[in-house]
């Protein structure tokens, strides 16, 4: 496939969001699970709701924070198909192919013995055969038969290949454990940790 560099779907609104949430001050250790959802839940474009009644954040709020990390990682997923410059148009286009990926994305998260576990089913949609084809053409017209690279075509035919596969998410699940700290009732997980969730996400 045209890629140059790994992708890490996620961890910038995972880290920006995180170190918000505020700790109901109960000795209950589902707190932390429940945090660890609702934050993936608005990493992953699933809902906001959640995490802003935990936090006392609008949901206005939460979805801008949101918004921005979209656009951030449509540049980063730019980047990981060797775009180091891409266009606004571009960009917009790879928001489309991450918020499709995210329709995708499957996660539980579940707290024992003071660990968060994170049960993921990887989003496969970038390992199908047509997605992979569709990839592997364009590299052979670019780079075999010397057609000149044109990134806009390339991102829009991403598009409509990751639109039309129906793959969704792996059958066999991994599991990523986490330590959740809890300090002046916020709590945190370290960026290793937050790594660990996000590059299970999504599968290349």
């Amino acid at each position: 496939m045209k890629k140059l560099c790994k992708l890490y779907m996620g961890v910038c609104i995972l880290s920006v969001l995180l170190t918000g949430c505020q700790s109901s001050g109960s000795s209950d250790n589902s707190d932390s699970a429940r945090y660890v959802k609702a934050l993936l839940d608005v990493a992953y474009g699933k809902d906001v709701k959640e995490y802003a009644e935990l936090t006392g954040e609008k949901e206005a709020d939460v979805k801008k924070h949101a918004g921005h990390s979209l656009a951030a990682e449509a540049k980063v997923m730019a980047a990981y198909f060797g775009m180091e410059e891409p266009s606004e148009e571009v960009v917009s286009t790879f928001e489309e192919i991450c918020t499709l990926l995210y329709e995708k994305a499957s996660y539980s998260v579940e707290e024992k013995d003071g660990k968060v576990t994170v049960t993921i089913n990887p989003v496969t949609t970038l390992q199908s055969d047509a997605v992979t084809e569709y990839a592997d053409n364009y590299n052979i017209k670019t780079f075999v038969d010397g057609e000149a690279s044109d990134d806009e075509a390339f991102a829009k035919g991403l598009l409509e290949a990751v639109k039309a596969e129906k793959a969704g998410t792996a059958k066999e699940s991994i599991k990523v454990t986490v330590i959740v700290k809890e300090k002046d009732k916020t709590f945190t997980v370290s960026d290793e940790d937050l790594m660990k969730i996000d590059e299970q996400i999504i599968a290349y």
